[in-house]
């Protein structure tokens, strides 16, 4: 017999409320978010994003191995969305354009002395088919900022 599921589970399955609020700044983790379009003119960017995911994968053969990589994906936050489950919980989302990191070193490269960059004109998950997943939950976001290439291709871009 399976245990109870717990109080937090039980709110969260009942869904949010169906009304959110819509921000275009947000403090989470230390770090100031701006959406992409309240930075636009400003001086300071806050709109960079990153988000370190996890992955479990078993090699076979060695003593079935199991083998944790780490993936990091970069973008740019153009919303924010705070949900609430029926005044128990809230959660704040991010909905982001994710840069394309899918085939190694095409759209994020990191050269010989470290540094990584990137090219927003190859997105990936931008919310156009059904199974795209543009959103993080806010608890998960670096904060991270682009310096465009000045001497090279114009739409790549240093991650600082």
């Amino acid at each position: 017999m399976g245990e109870e599921a717990t109080d937090e589970i039980k709110i969260l399955a009942k869904g949010p409320t169906m009304t959110a609020h819509k921000y275009s700044s947000f403090n989470i983790n230390g770090f100031n978010f701006h959406t992409r379009s309240y930075d636009e003119g400003r001086v300071v960017q806050n709109s960079g994003v990153a988000v370190v995911a996890e992955s479990t994968s078993f090699e076979r053969g060695n003593n079935d191995n199991t083998i944790i990589g780490k993936k990091v994906y970069y973008g740019i936050l153009k919303e924010i969305l705070e949900l609430n489950y029926h005044q128990k919980r809230n959660l704040v989302l991010f909905m982001c354009d994710w840069v394309d990191n899918r085939v190694q070193d095409k759209w994020v490269q990191t050269d010989q002395f470290g540094i990584t960059s990137v090219n927003f004109k190859h997105l990936f998950n931008t919310g156009e088919k059904i199974s795209d997943e543009s959103f993080i939950l806010a608890s998960q976001a670096l904060q991270v900022y682009y310096v465009p290439d000045q001497v090279g291709d114009s739409n790549w871009a240093a991650v600082v």
